[in-house]
């Protein structure tokens, strides 16, 4: 059986959880709050917590996906590696020259570290090079060029699976804290063949499986 939910209490087969690191680690008592967070977080005592969860789950025979290393086994495709930096480096987010100074260091990185740097965020000061661009000077050395994600998967799940379908919600926020979390479109690429599957909003695909369900009716 592959991945999917197929009973509301049936028994528990498989799990995705994301284990609190560097994003987490990104939270102060100054950002929290726009983080969505009341209050910074004790890492390494989250980190012990969660191993001690997930070893629970293991030990009832409980197969656990954790996030990080699906997004770093998903980027070893060279296409999802395309698609992600794609969707992160736009315009709206990133000012044009730094995306531009940012796509081929990003590009080298190895899949792990990639995903790290996806879910935790990017920090100027943490560049090897002078951003350059005209809103660079703007951006504080500790400032984010692209915001952690702390929230996803680890306090929210933005997904919603019914039996084999799965679709990501947009996730409304009014300070934004949530927008990168979850794309507008599917990726369509999967564990077993890294490649695109399917394409399209959550919304038109939803559409068309409910009118293929009504007509088989």
């Amino acid at each position: 059986m592959g991945f999917g939910v197929f009973s509301e209490v049936g028994t528990l087969r498989k799990v995705l959880v994301s284990r609190p690191g560097l994003a987490q680690a990104r939270l102060t008592p100054l950002n929290c709050g726009e983080l969505l967070f009341d209050d910074v977080l004790w890492v390494a005592q989250a980190k012990t917590d969660h191993f001690a969860f997930v070893n629970t789950m293991q030990e009832h025979d409980i197969e656990v996906f954790d996030v990080h290393d699906l997004l770093a086994e998903t980027l070893q495709s060279d296409a999802a590696r395309e698609w992600l930096l794609d969707q992160q480096l736009t315009p709206a987010r990133v000012d044009a020259e730094i995306a531009a100074q940012l796509r081929p260091w990003l590009d080298e990185m190895k899949p792990a570290e990639l995903a790290t740097r996806m879910m935790g965020g990017l920090v100027v000061n943490e560049l090897p090079f002078p951003a350059a661009g005209l809103t660079a000077p703007c951006v504080a050395r500790d400032g984010f060029l692209l915001a952690p994600l702390p929230n996803a998967m680890f306090t929210r799940d933005y997904s919603c699976w019914i039996n084999d379908g799965v679709a990501f919600g947009s996730m409304y926020c009014r300070r934004g804290a949530r927008k990168r979390c979850s794309p507008r479109r599917s990726t369509g690429f999967t564990r077993s063949s890294k490649a695109p599957r399917r394409s399209g909003s959550a919304t038109r695909t939803t559409r068309r499986r409910t009118a293929r369900s009504k007509a088989a009716t």
